[in-house]
């Protein structure tokens, strides 16, 4: 059976899962689904948010520095201009990856886990430019 992109209401879904762990810690490495109290990397974030929606089993490891997102038999790779990004895509930038976020707080329109602050809204711009988008497909 082929996959199927998400609709806008799932991603509306999955930010919102995503957005409940707000304010957690940043730890390096970080992304162990079994104690996510303990906080996340960017990419230990994006893992575990998924987890929480996914068919697929799920591992992360504090040994993978950076787990290829592209390899996720939920995620494509879409080259697609910013206008159409819904809410719940990947934003992939070099090093870093957080959701995109229509309607974010004032702090910007991606929520992603980073050394200053943890888990949290900040501006897209602060990274540079996208490397490429990506949304979940089920």
């Amino acid at each position: 059976m082929p996959l199927t992109d998400i609709s806008a209401d799932q991603g509306a879904a999955l930010l919102a899962n995503a957005e409940t762990m707000e304010r957690k810690p940043y730890l390096e490495d970080g992304g162990d689904s079994s104690n996510p109290e303990d906080g996340f990397d960017c990419s230990g974030f994006v893992w575990y948010v998924i987890s929480k929606v996914s068919k697929y089993p799920f591992e992360y490891r504090s040994t993978q520095k950076r787990p290829l997102l592209a390899h996720h038999p939920m995620l494509r790779r879409l080259n697609i201009p910013p206008e159409l990004l819904q809410a719940g895509d990947l934003v992939l930038f070099h090093h870093h990856v957080g959701f995109w976020d229509p309607e974010p707080p004032q702090e910007g329109k991606t929520l992603y886990s980073a050394t200053s602050h943890g888990v949290h809204h900040e501006d897209p711009k602060f990274w540079g430019s996208p490397l490429g988008y990506y949304r979940l497909q089920v």
